[in-house]
């Protein structure tokens, strides 16, 4: 389902997709490295939080860092998303990609994509 739609691809044998979050707290920035089209980021991040719904909650004490790094990455031989990160926290983890996904909505100056302020 993803691939041709949201892959920038550089050959036909790629089978993963990664999207690199930095949310830096002190002023609420997101800086986002990936090698899905820029337009597409925000929709790949949906698809992923719609498969956490109903999982329930995670009580586990969150880290208390300056900057979180979660990386997802999504296996197109299936559409298999796994992700990682230092929040220690999935509610926590989920909440900075949701808040992430309406900051891209509104083309906020908050959220730069592979360099690149988004439009």
């Amino acid at each position: 389902m993803f691939r041709e739609a949201f892959y920038a691809p550089v050959n036909d044998y790629v089978l993963k997709m990664k999207i690199i979050v930095k949310y830096h707290l002190s002023d609420d920035r997101y800086d986002i490295e990936s090698e899905i089209k820029p337009e597409r980021v925000k929709e790949v991040i949906e698809e992923f939080l719609r498969t956490q719904i109903g999982l329930g909650e995670d009580k586990s004490e969150p880290s208390d860092l300056q900057i979180y790094t979660i990386t997802l990455d999504l296996n197109l031989d299936g559409d298999i998303f796994t992700i990682n990160s230092n929040t220690k926290n999935k509610s926590l983890t989920t909440g900075i990609l949701f808040k992430l996904t309406l900051l891209i909505a509104e083309c906020s100056e908050r959220v730069v994509i592979n360099g690149n302020q988004i439009k």
